[in-house]
Protein backbone atom coordinates (compact mmCIF):
# COMPACT_ATOMS: atom_id res chain seq x y z
CA UNK A 1 0.00 0.00 0.00
CA UNK A 2 3.03 2.08 0.93
CA UNK A 3 3.95 2.57 -3.02
CA UNK A 4 2.48 3.73 -5.55
CA UNK A 5 2.02 1.65 -8.90
CA UNK A 6 2.77 3.38 -11.98
CA UNK A 7 2.07 0.43 -15.04
CA UNK A 8 -0.35 -2.38 -14.86
CA UNK A 9 -0.34 -4.22 -18.19
CA UNK A 10 -2.78 -7.39 -18.73
CA UNK A 11 -1.21 -8.75 -21.98
CA UNK A 12 0.56 -11.63 -22.75
CA UNK A 13 -2.10 -13.28 -24.88
CA UNK A 14 -6.03 -12.04 -24.73
CA UNK A 15 -7.15 -10.96 -21.62
CA UNK A 16 -10.17 -9.73 -23.09
CA UNK A 17 -11.36 -13.02 -23.30
CA UNK A 18 -11.67 -12.54 -18.88
CA UNK A 19 -15.90 -12.09 -18.38
CA UNK A 20 -16.88 -8.49 -17.29
CA UNK A 21 -17.32 -10.11 -13.74
CA UNK A 22 -14.17 -11.17 -13.44
CA UNK A 23 -12.24 -8.00 -15.22
CA UNK A 24 -14.46 -5.79 -11.94
CA UNK A 25 -13.09 -8.56 -9.69
CA UNK A 26 -9.49 -8.24 -10.73
CA UNK A 27 -9.70 -4.12 -10.56
CA UNK A 28 -11.37 -4.86 -7.72
CA UNK A 29 -8.60 -7.03 -5.89
CA UNK A 30 -5.69 -4.55 -7.14
CA UNK A 31 -7.45 -1.51 -5.71
CA UNK A 32 -7.83 -3.23 -2.47
CA UNK A 33 -4.28 -4.07 -2.24
CA UNK A 34 -1.94 -1.78 -3.83
CA UNK A 35 -1.75 1.75 -4.12
CA UNK A 36 -2.99 2.79 -7.38
CA UNK A 37 -3.34 6.69 -7.94
CA UNK A 38 -3.52 7.16 -11.72
CA UNK A 39 -1.18 4.26 -13.47
CA UNK A 40 -0.95 3.80 -17.29
CA UNK A 41 -3.25 0.35 -17.54
CA UNK A 42 -2.99 -1.31 -20.59
CA UNK A 43 -5.12 -4.18 -21.62
CA UNK A 44 -4.75 -6.56 -24.90
CA UNK A 45 -7.10 -7.54 -26.88
CA UNK A 46 -8.10 -9.42 -30.07
CA UNK A 47 -10.69 -7.83 -32.20
CA UNK A 48 -13.29 -10.71 -31.67
CA UNK A 49 -12.93 -10.28 -27.82
CA UNK A 50 -13.74 -7.02 -27.43
CA UNK A 51 -17.35 -6.24 -27.00
CA UNK A 52 -18.87 -3.50 -25.85
CA UNK A 53 -19.92 -4.48 -22.43
CA UNK A 54 -15.98 -5.40 -22.25
CA UNK A 55 -15.30 -1.81 -23.42
CA UNK A 56 -17.46 -0.68 -21.03
CA UNK A 57 -16.16 -2.45 -18.23
CA UNK A 58 -12.28 -1.17 -19.40
CA UNK A 59 -13.65 2.16 -19.45
CA UNK A 60 -15.08 2.31 -15.89
CA UNK A 61 -12.15 0.78 -14.41
CA UNK A 62 -9.87 3.09 -15.78
CA UNK A 63 -8.11 1.29 -18.55
CA UNK A 64 -6.09 4.38 -20.21
CA UNK A 65 -4.23 2.45 -23.03
CA UNK A 66 -5.99 -0.93 -25.37
CA UNK A 67 -3.64 -2.72 -27.62
CA UNK A 68 -5.31 -4.72 -30.49
CA UNK A 69 -3.29 -7.72 -31.77
CA UNK A 70 -4.83 -7.01 -35.08
CA UNK A 71 -2.30 -9.03 -37.21
CA UNK A 72 -3.61 -8.09 -40.27
CA UNK A 73 -6.56 -6.67 -42.42
CA UNK A 74 -6.38 -8.46 -45.30
CA UNK A 75 -9.26 -11.51 -44.25
CA UNK A 76 -7.90 -14.09 -45.94
CA UNK A 77 -4.07 -13.63 -44.60
CA UNK A 78 -5.88 -13.72 -40.99
CA UNK A 79 -8.05 -16.96 -41.88
CA UNK A 80 -4.38 -18.26 -42.65
CA UNK A 81 -3.58 -18.16 -39.29
CA UNK A 82 -6.44 -20.28 -37.64
CA UNK A 83 -8.49 -16.58 -36.71
CA UNK A 84 -11.88 -16.04 -37.70
CA UNK A 85 -11.81 -11.66 -37.42
CA UNK A 86 -13.23 -10.12 -40.01
CA UNK A 87 -12.65 -6.45 -41.36
CA UNK A 88 -15.80 -5.52 -39.92
CA UNK A 89 -15.44 -7.20 -36.78
CA UNK A 90 -11.50 -5.45 -36.56
CA UNK A 91 -12.98 -2.26 -36.89
CA UNK A 92 -15.64 -2.44 -34.70
CA UNK A 93 -13.40 -3.25 -32.21
CA UNK A 94 -10.93 -0.53 -32.76
CA UNK A 95 -14.25 1.85 -32.72
CA UNK A 96 -15.11 0.47 -29.21
CA UNK A 97 -11.53 0.91 -28.01
CA UNK A 98 -11.21 4.59 -28.96
CA UNK A 99 -14.73 5.10 -27.54
CA UNK A 100 -13.23 4.51 -24.37
CA UNK A 101 -10.78 7.21 -24.51
CA UNK A 102 -8.10 4.93 -24.20
CA UNK A 103 -4.80 5.25 -26.61
CA UNK A 104 -5.46 2.68 -28.58
CA UNK A 105 -2.67 0.74 -30.23
CA UNK A 106 -2.68 -2.15 -33.35
CA UNK A 107 -0.32 -4.58 -33.78
CA UNK A 108 0.16 -6.01 -37.47
CA UNK A 109 2.33 -8.79 -37.84
CA UNK A 110 4.36 -8.89 -40.97
CA UNK A 111 5.50 -11.84 -42.89
CA UNK A 112 2.47 -13.81 -42.32
CA UNK A 113 1.60 -17.13 -44.42
CA UNK A 114 0.18 -15.34 -48.10
CA UNK A 115 1.61 -12.24 -47.35
CA UNK A 116 2.45 -10.46 -50.28
CA UNK A 117 3.04 -6.52 -51.41
CA UNK A 118 0.00 -6.01 -51.66
CA UNK A 119 -2.07 -7.17 -49.05
CA UNK A 120 0.84 -6.22 -46.61
CA UNK A 121 0.41 -2.24 -48.11
CA UNK A 122 -3.27 -2.61 -47.47
CA UNK A 123 -3.14 -3.45 -43.64
CA UNK A 124 -1.01 -0.98 -43.52
CA UNK A 125 -2.87 1.92 -45.23
CA UNK A 126 -6.22 0.38 -43.20
CA UNK A 127 -3.73 1.01 -39.83
CA UNK A 128 -3.52 4.45 -40.39
CA UNK A 129 -7.06 5.12 -41.33
CA UNK A 130 -8.14 3.96 -38.24
CA UNK A 131 -6.44 6.93 -36.37
CA UNK A 132 -5.31 4.52 -33.77
CA UNK A 133 -2.04 6.72 -31.37
CA UNK A 134 0.07 4.32 -31.81
CA UNK A 135 0.62 1.43 -34.59
CA UNK A 136 3.19 -1.64 -33.43
CA UNK A 137 4.74 -3.54 -36.74
CA UNK A 138 6.29 -7.14 -35.47
CA UNK A 139 7.89 -9.63 -37.17
CA UNK A 140 6.41 -13.34 -37.31
CA UNK A 141 7.90 -15.59 -35.15
CA UNK A 142 7.57 -19.14 -35.61
CA UNK A 143 7.58 -21.17 -32.32
CA UNK A 144 7.91 -24.86 -32.26
CA UNK A 145 4.23 -25.78 -30.06
CA UNK A 146 2.14 -23.90 -32.62
CA UNK A 147 0.17 -25.05 -35.54
CA UNK A 148 1.16 -22.49 -37.52
CA UNK A 149 5.05 -23.96 -37.12
CA UNK A 150 3.64 -27.32 -37.85
CA UNK A 151 2.22 -25.79 -41.28
CA UNK A 152 5.23 -24.44 -41.97
CA UNK A 153 7.38 -27.01 -41.25
CA UNK A 154 5.33 -29.16 -43.66
CA UNK A 155 4.98 -27.15 -46.15
CA UNK A 156 1.50 -26.11 -45.90
CA UNK A 157 1.37 -22.86 -45.66
CA UNK A 158 4.44 -20.45 -47.56
CA UNK A 159 5.84 -17.47 -45.98
CA UNK A 160 7.77 -14.17 -47.31
CA UNK A 161 11.34 -15.06 -47.06
CA UNK A 162 14.23 -12.95 -44.88
CA UNK A 163 14.32 -10.88 -48.26
CA UNK A 164 10.76 -9.90 -49.08
CA UNK A 165 9.85 -9.24 -45.31
CA UNK A 166 12.65 -6.82 -45.22
CA UNK A 167 10.70 -4.83 -47.99
CA UNK A 168 7.06 -5.33 -45.77
CA UNK A 169 8.87 -4.05 -43.04
CA UNK A 170 10.50 -1.03 -44.87
CA UNK A 171 7.20 -0.12 -46.70
CA UNK A 172 5.52 -0.27 -43.22
CA UNK A 173 7.94 2.38 -41.32
CA UNK A 174 8.13 4.63 -44.66
CA UNK A 175 4.94 5.10 -44.25
CA UNK A 176 4.26 5.11 -40.67
CA UNK A 177 6.93 8.09 -40.81
CA UNK A 178 4.63 9.95 -43.77
CA UNK A 179 1.71 9.87 -41.45
CA UNK A 180 4.09 11.25 -38.66
CA UNK A 181 4.09 8.05 -36.23
CA UNK A 182 7.15 8.22 -34.76
CA UNK A 183 9.74 4.63 -33.20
Amino acid sequence: QDRPIETIYFGGGTPTLMTEDNIDKLFTALRNNFNIDEPQITFEGEPVTLTERKAAVLQRNKVNRISLGIQSFSEEIVRNTGRSDTEEQTMRAIDLALKTGAQVNIDLISGLAGETPETWAYSVQRALETGVQSITVYKLELYANTPYYMAEKHNEVSLPTEEQELELIKHALGELKKADYRP
